[in-house]
């Protein structure tokens, strides 16, 4: 089976899948590096490799090229921090003031994200070069899909993220240590979520 790179998120979904049906990856599977997502899909489409993860639009141009949907991982159960927004604790010491400021230029972005599709898909398209009206409707959908309101971290994440990590202090490392709920706890509280329409 294919991922991108080891180490990257697709590497972890698939161990992570693989270990969850009694499979083990590197001595039942092979795992190949591959490339990014677009040699991924050329990889399936060719017979190269039997299967990947996938995320949108990558997905439903494997499919098109004949690929098909084994488990989706939006509906099973697995919670991974794939794109983070992170800092150090001594930065937001220091700047906690900026780090709001960008959470709720952030959490606007959401907003502006689920109310203006039009908006979004014309950003989509400028990024992804990708003319594709079925992509970029896709697209948009699998946005609105992983989008945390409000954009809490989410610990059972860093759970997973340690279970999967080779280094050794990670087994005994606590996750709490790792997530900062309390700036985005502060702007819940405050009634920022709702003045935005994010929260009801």
């Amino acid at each position: 089976v294919g991922v991108t790179r080891f180490g990257s998120s697709t590497d972890f979904t698939m161990r992570y899948v693989l270990q969850k049906h009694g499979l083990q990856p590197d001595k039942d599977v092979t795992l190949l590096q591959i490339g990014g997502m677009p040699e991924l899909a050329a990889a399936i489409s060719k017979r190269l490799i039997l299967a990947a993860p996938f995320s949108s639009p990558t997905n439903l141009r494997a499919k098109k090229a004949g690929a098909h949907v084994l488990i989706d991982m939006a509906k099973a159960g697995i919670a991974f921090p794939h794109q983070n927004i992170a800092s150090t604790r001594s930065y937001i010491r220091a700047n906690r003031d900026v780090v709001v400021n960008f959470l709720k230029g952030y959490s606007e972005g959401i907003e502006r994200i689920i109310k203006d599709k039009a908006f979004t898909k014309k950003v989509i398209r400028k990024y992804t070069r990708d003319q594709d009206e079925e992509i970029l409707e896709t697209t948009y959908q699998y946005g609105l899909d992983y989008i945390a309101r409000p954009p809490y971290p989410t610990r059972e994440g860093i759970v997973e993220t340690l279970k999967q990590t080779a280094h050794p202090k990670a087994k005994t490392a606590n996750p709490d240590d790792f997530v900062d709920m309390s700036l985005v706890k502060g702007l819940e509280d405050s009634g920022f979520f709702k003045q935005i329409g994010l929260q009801k």
